[in-house]
């Protein structure tokens, strides 16, 4: 199992709204210890907001505290001024239209069951989608694979991790000739911060006969090998 001093640096990787690669290792390894230690452990899901949703319901909050005030304070006109002017359901609702309508997992609308999914970050697609069959990682991998095994193993998912074209060709493209693929990037090709992981997903944006664009800021591509 990987080591926790080994999983903190990485928690400050391209932080997103809705969590990093490392923060959901990091959430695998506290499951696994606690586990291990004989407890009965579940995980939630917890979707952030942006952050207009959050100070809608502070404001929201404040209002609903100031009303209560100025009943309590037999303040009869403050508390009619008070509801007046803090609508919790129009700013809510208001929040709610400038919020990301899509996300990822909506993008693979249409996958069948027996379609492969490859993921830059196994863990998270593995908890949404139940399984990663590749792991898109071109460096820092060393820690979180099963050692002295080939092909290398994500050791969470057991996703087969590509780090190079030669790979990708290998293990991917030509067993799987005939069959859907969907790939998770964390972003567009061209945002990626090595010049051989760029080239790498850049080679399956080639390939895809679909690219979709939610609008959390990831990309899925969807390939007929």
């Amino acid at each position: 199992m990987v080591a926790w001093p080994d999983l903190l640096p990485r928690l400050t990787e391209q932080p997103r709204e809705n969590g990093t690669a490392a923060i959901h290792e990091t959430a695998a390894w506290l499951v696994e210890t606690l586990q291990g230690m004989g407890l009965d452990v579940s995980t939630v899901v917890y979707t952030a907001h942006p952050y207009r949703l959050r100070l809608a319901g502070v404001l929201a909050l404040v209002g609903a505290v100031l009303y209560a005030w100025s009943l309590r304070g037999r303040r009869p006109l403050l508390a009619l001024l008070v509801a007046a002017s803090f609508d919790p359901a129009r700013l809510v609702s208001d929040a709610r239209s400038r919020a990301v309508s899509s996300t990822w997992v909506q993008a693979l609308d249409g996958r069948a069951p027996d379609d492969l999914v490859v993921s830059f970050a196994p863990t998270l697609t593995s908890y949404y989608l139940g399984r990663t069959d590749f792991w898109l990682r071109t460096d820092g991998y060393t820690k979180y694979v099963w050692a002295g095994r080939t092909p290398l193993r994500d050791v969470h998912t057991g996703a087969i991790v590509i780090r190079n074209q030669t790979e990708l060709d290998q293990l991917l493209l030509a067993p799987n000739q005939g069959r859907t693929v969907w790939v998770v990037l964390a972003g567009e090709p061209s945002a990626e911060p090595s010049r051989v992981m760029r080239d790498l997903v850049q080679q399956l944006a080639n390939l895809a006969v679909e690219t979709r664009r939610p609008g959390d800021g990831r990309v899925v591509l969807k390939l007929q090998l």
